[in-house]
């Protein structure tokens, strides 16, 4: 197999590897390690992903290359960007993610080395657990996932295909989220046609998206793509594990697609087969504000789910897994323990301009900061780049500083001159799934997440004292990844 060793230089080429090939990986090390290519283990609409071993310790491995000879050139840029943002995430030691371990290119093709897990996948899994111990595995495994969830979601990531063939068991039973970011298009693809004109249909795969995901209606909503995703997903799976159904029918057919997704839209769902169970009061009102047709009604804060099953479950759960640094409250779910703050700033954590920081908001000597995209003739206080999709507003959103409560506000739009009025953006503004108005706006908080367009901003504080705080941790030179 010839191999580019520029990365992401090369024009994509067709590359289907073969047992025996020898793959360079870059590994940002002074020496880069060799991996030998054992076997297929499967292939996605966007990827194909291979057991491998590392030439230089005979560790088994995952290698998943992004087909990137099958999409067009407009599309290339976009998803080459996206798999190197998987990785990044992937690339720091995870509990409840599958961890990357090196990156590199093969013809033209982007691929990314992770930690291979033996012992399959969550469908794979419960295939085996006995009856008696079901709903308690049910328990412990979905309270995992969550912590998985509210991990990428506070790195400004959404998986947007949560499923069990996507949720990975390591050899100790911990639970691992895998194939995030690009995984949600390619639902797009199985029902209607490869590039290469192949049709496939996926049915099963459709049954966990919500309804936006698989009918998005065109206009200012369709570009927000939101935690909401997951969590009807996480939804669905944790359903289909305790009851071996789909909460809103089956699904072999396009006619049962259409009935399936009428049910889903009109929040019809069957929640007698939830009786069957040992905690059926809890899971009816556990899953009932996850199931929402409407993603605006939906259950969109992970961090409530995990406070509420934890304190339904606590043994089983065992908090030990959780982070020890937060604790609950039925307001704000997980809370960081966290000092006083003196004052706040933003980090780009998804989208162009990725790392950029805006520190010491107050230190800009204004009460009121305007948010919009980098335009030539309109100045931001605080400029955001989307030059290809123009998702972001030249008004956007404005930011304003609450000096009794030493906070800061955001709300969406801003407020013209020339028209004496406030203008709302186009797309909308949103913190942690919450949508956000033009009037009352949403206080903000250390940790979350601000969506505006495909750009994710998170909110850091930090003490009179210089260290910056976010993650639950503390920062004395903050490291924004």
């Amino acid at each position: 197999m010839k191999q580019d060793n520029r990365y992401f230089i090369m024009m994509p080429q067709e590359c289907i590897l073969k047992s025996g090939d020898i793959i360079k990986g870059k590994n940002n090390t002074d020496t880069a390690k060799n991996y030998e290519v054992i076997r297929k283990l499967g292939e996605g609409g966007f990827g194909i992903v291979y057991l491998v071993k590392s030439c230089t310790d005979e560790k088994s491995f995952a290698l998943k290359v992004l087909k990137l000879w099958t999409l067009n050139k407009k599309e290339q840029d976009n998803y080459r960007k996206r798999f190197e943002r998987a990785y990044q995430v992937m690339n720091a030691p995870s509990k409840h993610l599958v961890h990357s371990v090196d990156c590199g290119e093969v013809e033209g093709n982007p691929f990314y080395v992770m930690e291979f897990c033996p012992n399959g996948d969550l469908l794979d899994y419960f295939e085996k657990v006995e009856n008696s111990r079901r709903e308690q595995e049910v328990i412990r495994c979905m309270h995992q996932v969550l912590l998985g969830l509210y991990e990428l979601h506070s790195k400004g990531m959404v998986h947007r295909d949560i499923k069990p063939e996507n949720v990975m068991l390591r050899t100790d039973g911990t639970i691992a989220l895998n194939d995030f970011d690009l995984a949600g298009d390619e639902n797009n693809r199985y029902t209607t046609q490869y590039v290469m004109g192949v049709p496939k249909q996926s049915f099963y795969t459709k049954a966990f998206a919500p309804p936006e995901q698989v009918n998005p209606i065109r206009g200012k909503k369709e570009v927000m793509v939101m935690p909401t995703i997951d969590v009807f997903a996480f939804a669905v799976m944790n359903y289909m594990l305790l009851t071996g159904a789909f909460p809103f029918g089956s699904i072999r057919t396009d006619s049962d697609m259409a009935v399936y997704y009428a049910h889903a839209n009109n929040d019809e769902w069957n929640r007698n087969a939830l009786a069957n169970t040992n905690n059926a009061r809890f899971w009816m009102n556990f899953l009932e504000p996850c199931l929402k047709g409407n993603y605006q009604k939906r259950q969109g804060d992970v961090k409530e789910l995990i406070a509420q099953i934890e304190m339904q479950f606590p043994q089983i759960c065992n908090t030990q897994t959780s982070d020890n640094n937060y604790t609950h409250s039925k307001s704000r779910g997980i809370i960081h323990n966290y000092p006083q703050i003196s004052d706040y700033g933003l980090v780009v954590l998804y989208g162009d301009k990725r790392g950029m920081p805006h520190t010491g908001l107050r230190d800009k000597g204004k009460c009121i900061l305007t948010i919009g995209r980098h335009y030539d003739g309109v100045i931001n206080d605080i400029e955001l780049y989307d030059d290809e999709n123009r998702f972001i507003s030249r008004h956007h959103a404005t930011l304003e500083w609450d000096e009794t409560g030493h906070h800061w506000y955001i709300r969406d739009g801003q407020y013209l001159k020339e028209t004496h009025s406030w203008q709302r953006s186009k797309n909308g503004t949103y913190v942690n799934s919450r949508e956000v108005d033009g009037l009352n706006g949403v206080r903000l908080e250390v940790d979350d997440i601000i969506y505006i367009g495909e750009i994710r901003i998170r909110v850091y504080g930090y003490d009179s004292d210089g260290w910056l705080y976010y993650g639950g941790e503390r920062h004395k030179n903050p490291r924004w990844t």
